[in-house]
Order: structure tokens, then sequence, then C-alpha cells
């Protein structure tokens, strides 16, 4: 059990949705295979953290027999996650499943020794010639611990990666359903039209649409014709260029071909002011680039290495060539055969350059045939700094990656370069058989294909995509700009786990008794009154654990509320607080500065403070707008509530005045006057009788000045409580009513008084 509440801990949230019943295992070690319903296909694969890819090949073999804190090897920690409850075995379709959720693939190369060790498990030919329709849950796969600790030893880096959601995306489920919606748009689209130039690509269907995503982690996911192969084209330029520069380095290469804009067509037969190709990603200087990588070797030596080099971006995908759109490319060439003797007029190419050769190495390499699934592969390597996601594999150096990048963002859209780093902000190649990459640098990489291309030369749909993707998510190269727009969702944040985290670094602060981190973590944004799971505050930590420094520092200083309770009834808590904690705490309240807490008037909820906490708070006035105003339900929340509330209080006050008036002009009413002096007086006496008249107890004159009365008195305590809320607003309110009243009202009274005890004033 212990075991189990460790493994929780140490890999974090993992969705397990293990089958509980209907299964049998063989041994310790043993594998089950049995019938199950046909379930609907799901992606899977595996991914590591970005950082680690850079390492894996020496560390993925050492790694793999990394201990948990306890002699707790990794391995076992993951089948305790994953087993079942009534026995010791874990469903390996499960297993992929759980594991596909957070983006990750079966097919990556990755996977290839845990499948293998999958195969050799059982040495039945009906395992082994179907060995992919088990693991996507089309049988039913149970291993004991020792199998299954055996298959994923090679493999278990990457899965406690993947298992701890410290992936470039970590809610994968929520991204992807935003970039579906973005796709399922983008199709209703039917503008532009496929490239007429070449044969073989004004054949191609117009309809094909497909979009598929690779990060820099290996998550992939694919929609629509993601297995269609096409041509790359110009797309291919990025690559060759990049290869080039690996090859030679950035100062030979642009020795021969510049990095600026062009302003012309992709095809233009213009140079730039030293007579070179304006930048790669043009045909001229993709020409160019295509006579410098192995200049001495020959012709097939050339392209097979370029071959090679291509597939370890694609992680040994599917590249392949065709031959068809090649001899239609050589055929319909005059342009490109013109642009090239233009240039080695100038002097252009490298020496004992061959230009047949090098135009149709260049031919080929724009028919080399991948497919979008494979392309955003590729794109991902560059993304991942020249390390291909999939295998880390070191590709080109960082510093080639950086080049390609840049002229990718200034120069990759043809004529719509310009527009589109405007628009959209992102690296970004297209090729006129429809296929477009782009590359969130440090994130991923998006390949496009759909064939309608716009009048410019790029996919209708591919510009429609990247300009909705930037949209919705804060992909734009300056949507990173301090007071950027909120609206937009950053993918790579995890809100939830960072404001959970909050609170478990707080609470273990208050436990520990660190003084020092609780500041620290006040300091990022925690709030000390947040309960966890359990109702538990910092400050029940903090006085649970007798740590009377740190209560008396979150009541003095941050007001924490002193009584918030948790789930647990006091009574279970009985032997530990009463035992002296409790001491603690009341003394550290007792010891508090009467200056240093306010009387809680503003406080809405029903808890009562503790008796003795009533004689140590301390009063004065201030300016808030939300304060509780004689009854929970009346809080102003805002200045204009707040503005209500005092005209209210304002017109009470000057209609307590007016009640005691009214009080007055009744009793006067009701009273007569003798204003007779007794006989036995001197004449010069100046004191004068008066008869009162008599009321009678149960009278109804005498029961509505009792009524009246009850109703001053309790107009003259609401009062005087809303002045004691010490709110300077309301106490004003207050004070200018009264002064009103009495300005209205106080001559009546004087005049009704005087009457009353005989005076000489008149009406």
């Amino acid at each position: 059990m212990m075991r189990n509440l460790w493994a929780l801990r140490a890999l974090g949230h993992t969705r397990l949705g293990l089958e509980t019943s209907g299964s049998r295992r063989f041994g310790n070690g043993g594998l089950l295979l049995r019938p199950t319903k046909r379930q609907r296909h799901v992606s899977y694969g595996w991914s590591e953290d970005i950082h680690g890819l850079q390492r894996q090949s020496s560390t993925s073999s050492t790694m793999s027999a990394a201990m948990f804190p306890g002699n707790v090897a990794v391995e076992d920690v993951i089948f305790d996650l994953f087993r079942f409850t009534d026995r010791e075995s874990v469903s390996i379709p499960r297993f992929l499943r759980a594991l596909g959720e957070y983006g990750l693939r079966k097919d990556d190369p990755r996977l290839k020794d845990m499948i293998q060790s999958l195969v050799d498990l059982e040495t039945n030919t009906e395992l082994d010639a179907d060995l992919s329709d088990t693991i996507s849950d089309q049988r039913h796969v149970e291993l004991g611990r020792d199998a299954f600790k055996r298959c994923i030893a090679k493999s278990s880096v990457i899965i406690t990666k993947a298992l701890k959601n410290q992936l470039v995306i970590p809610d994968w489920g929520g991204f992807c359903n935003q970039i579906e919606e973005m796709f399922e748009q983008c199709r209703d689209f039917k503008g532009g039209n496929v490239a007429t130039y070449i044969p073989q690509l004004a054949r191609v269907d117009p309809e094909f649409w497909a979009v598929s995503i690779c990060t820099v982690d290996g998550q992939r996911r694919s929609w629509g014709d993601s297995m269609t192969p096409f041509c790359m084209q110009s797309v291919s330029k990025p690559f060759t260029y990049a290869i080039a520069v690996e090859e030679l380095g950035a100062d030979e290469v642009h020795h021969y071909v510049g990095q600026e804009p062009s302003g012309r067509l992709f095809n233009d037969i213009c140079l730039d002011y030293n007579s070179r190709p304006h930048n790669p990603l043009i045909n001229a200087g993709a020409i160019v680039i295509a006579s410098l990588i192995r200049q001495k070797q020959c012709f097939s030596d050339r392209f097979d290495f370029t071959m090679q080099q291509y597939k370890r971006f694609a992680a040994q995908g599917f590249v392949g060539f065709n031959n068809a759109v090649f001899l239609s490319e050589r055929e319909t060439a005059d342009r490109n055969y013109a642009l090239s003797y233009y240039m080695r007029e100038h002097k252009c190419f490298p020496p004992n350059a061959k230009l047949q050769e090098t135009l149709d190495f260049y031919f080929q390499l724009c028919s080399i045939e991948t497919n979008a699934d494979t392309l955003a592969v590729m794109g991902a390597t560059l993304a991942n700094g020249g390390v291909c996601p999939l295998n880390g594999d070191r590709v080109v150096c960082n510093r080639a990656c950086r080049d390609v990048l840049s002229l990718m963002y200034s120069c990759g859209m043809y004529d719509y370069s310009g527009q589109f780093a405007f628009r959209v902000g992102l690296p970004a190649k297209s090729g006129v058989s429809g296929d477009m990459i782009i590359v969130v640098p440090n994130v991923m990489a998006i390949c496009i294909y759909s064939p309608r291309l716009d009048t410019l030369g790029n996919t209708v749909r591919g510009v429609k995509f990247a300009e909705a993707l930037v949209e919705c998510f804060n992909f734009h190269n300056y949507d990173s700009l301090v007071y950027s727009e909120v609206c937009k969702i950053d993918p790579r944040r995890k809100l939830h786990e960072v404001e959970h985290e909050q609170i478990v670094h707080l609470l273990f602060a208050a436990k520990s008794g660190d003084i020092t981190a609780v500041k620290r973590h006040i300091l990022l944004g925690a709030d000390v009154d947040q309960p966890d799971y359990d109702g538990r505050t910092a400050l029940h930590v903090a006085a649970s654990e007798g740590h009377a420094k740190i209560v008396r520092f979150l009541l003095k200083r941050w007001k924490a509320s002193p009584d918030p309770k948790d789930r647990a009834p006091l009574r279970e808590d009985n032997v530990t607080l009463l035992s002296g904690s409790l001491d603690w705490l009341t003394g550290a309240i007792i010891e508090m500065d009467h200056a240093n807490m306010p009387m809680d008037h503003n406080s809405s909820n029903n808890s009562s403070m503790p008796p003795m906490s009533m004689s140590m708070m301390s009063m004065w006035f201030h300016f808030s707008h939300s304060d509780v105003i004689l009854f929970d339900f009346w809080h102003p929340k805002s200045v204009i509530a707040l503005l209500g509330s005092c005209v209210l209080i304002f017109c009470i006050a000057v209609a307590y005045e007016g009640l005691k008036w009214f009080r007055l002009h009744l009793q006067s009413r009701l009273f007569v006057v003798n204003r007779e002096r007794p006989p036995t007086y001197a004449a010069t006496t100046p004191i004068a009788y008066t008869k009162p008249f008599r009321l009678n107890t149960f009278s109804l004159p005498h029961l509505i000045q009792t009524l009246l009365f009850v109703v001053q008195i309790i107009l003259s305590y609401g009062l005087m409580l809303v002045f004691m809320t010490y709110n300077v607003w309301l106490a004003l309110s207050v004070i200018l009513g009264a002064g009103v009243g009495y300005f209205i009202f106080g001559a009546q009274m004087t005049v009704l008084t005087e009457r009353q005890m005989g005076g000489d004033c008149c009406e």
C-alpha cells in the first residue's frame, strides 16, 4: 500500500482506466492473449523530456535502472500504477492507451525494443504475425511483474516522463480538440487551383487535405489524408540548405548565396547587388546550394547522401523518390535552365561545377516524396535545434537550424512572405505541390497538405489554417510581449498544476516551520487562506505542528482567517491539539499587539470569532468599499453600491431627526398646557405651573407614542452600528444626515419644547 502511495506521488497524475475482471495470467512472468471487442483506433507512441533528448543516446541505458527513494525501481513503480487490483498483472493495450492520451504513438522508433520484447515473450507464431493487432487491442495482452519490467526496461525513461506529464504540451487532448476544429473549418475553403506547369502535379486530387503535428517531445497527431504521398518541391529547400551549412559552414555557403528576401518572383531571373542569388529558398539560390553539396563525389553518391540525411530528419520515416515528377520537371525546366546559364555567366557557381548535373540534382531534390506525417517529424527536428525528437539523433547543428528558421521567417512563403510574417509571425515554407511546414521553435512543427494554390503559389487552406492557429494560440513571434493579449491560449502552460503546487509547497513550508519559505511562497502568489483537498490551510498545519511564529505571522501580517474549518471533526485532533498545539495557537493570538489586527466587521461568513478575540481587536477608520452593513445581505461590493448605501444611510439619519420632531409634535397636540400660576406664590415669582393632561396607559395615543419610541431606538442603535463599521464614507453619511435633519427639524423641536415647558414662544 505504501509503495502504491509513493508511486502516485512520484509519477503524478495518470489516467489508468484498467480492466479489473475477466482476465487470467500465466505465472509471474507469463503472457496471456484473449479476444476482446474491437475498439476505436487510437494512435500511440512515446516521448521524452525536451532537455533529455540531447542526452538520450548516452543516458537511456543507465537511467532505465534509476531508483526512486526507498530503493524502489522505476519499473516497479510503473507496474504498481497500472496493475489490476485483484492480481499481479498489467494490461498492455490499456497501458498503451493511457500513454496515448499524452500524445504518444505506438510506431515511435524509441518503442522498438519494447515491441521486440513483447514478441520474444511468446514463441507463438500467431502472436508474432499479428503483433500490431495485439498492441492496438484486437487481443488482450497481460504481463506479470517480471515480464513487464523486462519489456519496458529500455524505454522506462521515456515512459516515466510521459506519465509525469512533463511533455511540452501537457494538455494534449484539449490542444488536439482545438486543432481538429480548425482543420474542419479550413476544409470549407475551396478557392485556388492545383499547379499546372508540371503535368504530374496537375493530375492530383484538389480535395486532398491533411494536417500533421509533431512536437519536440515526439507527441504526434494527424488528421485527414496524412499518409498520402506527395513531392516536397520547394519545401525541400530549407533541409538542403541546412545540410549544406552543416557540411561546409555558414560562411562558405553564404559566399555564394545571400540571406535577404528578393522581392521578386521565386523563379525570376535576377541577382542581388553582389551578383549572388538573394537567398537559398528561391530557385536560383536552391540551384547554387545543390551545386555545393559533396562537390567532389559522383552524381549518384551525392543524391544518396542527401536522401540519407533527409531520412535522418524524418527518423527513418517515409522518404521516397518520384521518378515521373523528376522527368516531368526536367522536361519543363526552360526557366531554370535560363536562370542557371545566367548565374554561370555571373560566376555564381563554385569552380568545376557541372551545370547539367547540378540541375538534375536540383530536380531530384524537388522530386523527393514524403507524406504529411513524416514531414511534420522533419519540421520538428528543425524546431528542436537539429535533434530529431523521435530518436535523439543530431542531424544538423544549432547554428544551421537558426539560419534556416531565420530564412523561412523572411523568405519562406514566396511573394507572400512579408504578409505571412506580419499576420502569422512563424517560420514557414510552402511548395507548389500544396505542402507547407510551419515551425514553432522549441515547441512543434505542423505540416499541411492541400493542393489548391493561390496566385502566389501557396496552399490556400494552409495559409488560412496558419492564421487561425495564431488567433487561437500565442504562437506568434511577438505574442510573448509584456501586456500581450490574455485571450490566447498558451498550450505549454500547466495552470492548474501550478496552482496546486503552490498550495502544496506553502503547506509543506508551514509544516516544516520554515517562515522564510512561507514568505517566499506568499510573494509568488500563494493564498494563505487557500485550503487543500481536506480543507486544511497553512494556519491549520502551522498550529498543529506547534509553530507559533508562523501562526503569529499569518494572523498578524496577512490577516489569515483565525477559525478555518477542515473536513475532520475537532475531536479527532484532540490528542494533538490539547497536548500543547492549542496552547501554542492561543498564546500566539494573545501575544499579538492590539493594533495589528482589525475588528472583523467586514467578514461576510457566518463563523464567529472566539470570545477572547473581541478584547484584543483594535479599531480604526478606513476607506474600504466592501464592508458588510448591519446584515449579510447588505454588502456593497463596488463604489456605486457603496454610494447608494451612503445615500440610504443619510436619509435614515435625516428621518431619525424627523421622527424625534414628530413625537414631540404629537405630544404637543395631546397635552394641554396650563399657564395659570398658583395663588400662593407672589406675583413676581418667575416659576410657572403646568397642569398636564393625564393619559390612560392603554389609550391609543400612548400606544402610538410607545411604537414611535421603539422605532426611534432601533434607528439610533442602527446608526450607531453603522458608524462603528469604521468606514469613513458611512460615518460621514451618518454625521451629515444627522446634521441636515437637525437643520430642518431642530428649530421646530425647540418651539415644541418651549411650549410644553410653558415658555413664551409663539407659534
